[in-house]
């Protein structure tokens, strides 16, 4: 009994902090970025959905990075979890990426290894901008609106499966699903990381 209670305990606990870091995501890229600068931004009527989006792309970013160290820390272990993988991945990639591109020295390599949070507001807009690009950004709006749509929906479905859909009988297919939809996802933000950095 007192393993159960002790299993629910970490549960909630983990919700809580995961939720929490999503919309604490969400709110810090309100406050580094203000209305008003995307007021000023010929989006017309799409721009409050576009603000909504992008704020929220940061809280994604902050969700998966402190919900995998509470489940590390509370668990001890990854118990194989793909999300908290590739999370583990993305922030090597993420230091690896920082060492060759931004001139770091001891005294503020810290700020590299938490580079993705510090900048979490940019990064997927950087994305975009990296993928538009290769278009002479022809199709800025689009690419903004699209993006940062499939994005949001990418997130959303996956945290579905991965949390809310408990009896599955094809549990195969539903992972590579999963991982599929985690690939995107960070890729995303490995190009936005990529592409923030070389501003620097």
């Amino acid at each position: 009994m007192d393993l159960k209670k002790s299993s629910i305990t970490k549960i909630k606990i983990w919700w809580v902090i995961s939720i929490i870091s999503l919309i604490s995501g969400f709110i810090y890229s309100m406050v580094m970025f203000g209305w008003g600068e995307y007021k000023s931004q010929s989006f017309g009527l799409l721009t409050p959905l576009l603000n909504f989006l992008n704020f929220f792309s940061a809280g994604i970013i902050f969700f998966f990075s402190f919900a995998s160290l509470s489940y590390i820390i509370l668990y001890k272990s990854t118990n194989k979890k793909d999300w908290i993988i590739f999370t583990i991945v993305f922030y090597i990639i993420n230091l690896i990426l920082g060492l060759a591109i931004i001139e770091i020295d001891s005294s503020n390599f810290w700020v590299l290894l938490i580079f993705p949070l510090i900048y979490s507001p940019f990064i997927y807009g950087f994305a975009i901008q990296a993928i538009n690009s290769i278009f002479n950004d022809k199709f800025e709006l689009a690419f903004h609106l699209v993006g940062q749509i499939l994005f949001f929906m990418a997130f959303l479905y996956w945290s579905y499966l991965e949390f809310f859909v408990k009896k599955i009988e094809d549990k195969k297919n539903i992972r590579l699903i999963k991982r599929i939809l985690l690939i995107f996802i960070f890729l995303m933000l490995i190009i936005g990381v990529k592409s923030c950095m070389s501003e620097f």
